[in-house]
């Protein structure tokens, strides 16, 4: 199993749009790459995007 938590890690008021950005293009390279599931990619966006 890959561990994506640096990628989910939960965000700050901080973070910047970039960073953001940068996180979901990570993640999605993931999910095409076969890594992720449909289910854990979105789990995973929505965590991110929350």
């Amino acid at each position: 199993m890959i561990v994506y938590s640096d990628i989910t890690s939960t965000s700050t008021s901080s973070e910047s749009s970039s960073n953001i950005v940068d996180n979901l293009n990570k993640l999605n390279d993931l999910y095409k790459s076969g890594v992720l599931t449909k289910d854990e990619f979105e789990k995973a966006k929505k965590k991110i995007l929350n």
